[in-house]
C-alpha cells in the first residue's frame, strides 16, 4: 500500500469572505428581484456611442455575471492564503475591490434593462459610469488591505531535510502543489476582463484587445503552478491543470538533495529560469527542493513542505544506492 504525503493546506480567514461573499449573494439575488421587469433577451453588450448593441438570454447572463463575480472576488483570497503579508494584503485587497466593482456593475446593467420594452431600448453605459463605478469600488479596495495586513509575516528559513524511514515495501510518496499567487489570481481575471470587454464593447477595437487578455490569462494560470511528486522512480514536476509541460528526474540520477531558500530575483525571477549550471521553477520565495544532478545542472523547484519533499526523495535516493528499492511511484 502506498503511503502518500501532503503539505498542510492554507486556510483563508472568515473575516475576508465576508464581502466577496455578499458580493456573490447579490449577483445572484439581484436579477431575481426585478425578473418581471427585465425584457428577455437582455442587453449584455454596448458600443463605443453608449448604446446597447449586443443581447443575451436572461439565465444566461445571470449565471455568467455570478461565475465572473465569484472568479475575481475569490480567487485572490485563496492567492493571499499562501502569501507572506505584503503579498497577502494585495491579493486581499483585489479581491475586494473586484467584488464591489462587479456587484456595482451588475446592478447597474439591471437598471440599465429595467423596465425596457426591449433590449434595443436599454439605456446607455458610458465610460463615465465605468470609472464612477470603479471610484466607488475602491475603498472596499482599502478594506481588503487592512484586513490582509492580519497575516503573519512568514520567516523564510529553509529547514533541514529530514530523512523519513521507508515504508517495508518502499512505496513513499510525497506529492505537494504550489501556485504562484498573484498569477493564479490574475490569470481568470484577465480571462474575465478580456470576454467582459469583448461582450461590452464600450472601447474601440474592444474584440481584439479582449482576445489578447483572454489568451495571456490561459498562460498565466497554465504556467503559474506546479505539482511535484517524488516517489521511487525519482522527481516529478507537471506544470498547471493539465500536467504539462513536465519535468523528470530519475532517482539514479540524483547526486544530493538539500533544501534551499530561494530569492527569486537571484534567478531571474518568477517562472521556469534558466541559468549557467542550473534549472529553477521559480514560483515564490522561500524555501526550495534543490537537486544536485549527475552529468546536468541542478534542478530548483519552489515548494510548500520542501525540506519533507527533500527528504523524501533522499531516502529513496539511498535506498536506490544500496539495492533496497522497490514499488512504484507516482504517475
Amino acid at each position: 500500500m502506498t503511503t502518500t504525503l501532503h503539505p498542510p493546506r492554507p486556510h483563508v480567514p472568515r473575516t475576508e469572505l465576508v464581502v466577496p461573499a455578499l458580493a456573490v449573494l447579490v449577483a445572484a439575488l439581484a436579477p431575481l428581484a426585478v425578473i418581471g421587469r427585465l425584457p428577455d433577451p437582455v442587453a449584455i453588450h454596448w458600443g463605443v456611442d453608449g448604446r446597447p448593441d449586443g443581447s443575451g438570454p436572461l439565465l444566461l447572463d445571470a449565471v455568467l455575471i455570478v461565475v465572473a463575480t465569484a472568479l475575481v472576488a475569490l480567487l485572490p483570497l485563496w492567492a493571499a492564503a499562501r502569501a507572506d503579508r505584503r503579498g497577502a494584503r494585495l491579493m486581499v485587497a483585489i479581491g475586494h475591490a473586484m467584488a464591489g466593482l462587479f456587484v456595482l456593475l451588475r446592478l447597474r446593467t439591471l437598471q440599465l434593462n429595467l423596465d425596457a420594452p426591449s433590449w434595443q431600448e436599454a439605456g446607455a453605459l458610458t465610460l463615465g459610469d465605468l470609472g464612477l463605478l470603479v471610484l466607488v469600488a475602491l475603498p472596499l479596495g482599502v478594506l481588503g488591505w487592512w484586513l490582509g495586513g492580519r497575516h503573519p509575516e512568514h520567516v523564510r528559513v529553509a529547514p533541514p531535510a529530514a530523512v523519513p524511514p521507508l515504508p517495508p515495501d518502499g512505496r513513499l510518496v510525497w506529492v505537494g502543489r504550489q501556485a504562484w499567487g498573484v498569477g493564479r489570481a490574475l490569470g481568470p481575471a484577465l480571462v474575465v476582463a478580456g470576454g467582459s470587454l469583448s461582450g461590452v464593447r464600450v472601447l474601440p477595437d474592444a474584440l481584439l484587445i479582449g482576445g489578447v487578455l483572454g489568451v495571456s490569462g490561459l498562460l498565466v494560470w497554465a504556467l503559474t503552478s506546479i505539482t511535484v511528486a517524488v516517489g521511487p522512480p525519482g522527481l516529478r514536476v507537471r506544470f498547471g491543470p493539465l500536467g504539462w509541460p513536465r519535468i523528470a528526474v530519475a532517482v539514479a540520477d540524483v547526486e544530493h538533495v538539500e533544501v534551499e531558500d530561494v530569492e527569486p530575483l537571484a534567478y531571474g525571477g518568477w517562472g521556469y529560469r534558466a541559468m549557467p549550471g542550473v534549472r529553477a521553477v521559480v514560483i515564490r520565495r522561500g524555501p526550495g527542493l534543490r537537486v544536485t544532478r549527475r552529468g546536468r545542472p541542478d534542478l530548483i523547484v519552489t515548494v510548500d513542505d520542501a525540506a519533507t519533499a527533500a527528504g523524501v526523495l533522499a531516502a529513496h535516493v539511498a535506498a536506490h544506492r544500496d539495492g533496497a528499492g522497490t514499488g512504484e511511484g507516482p504517475q
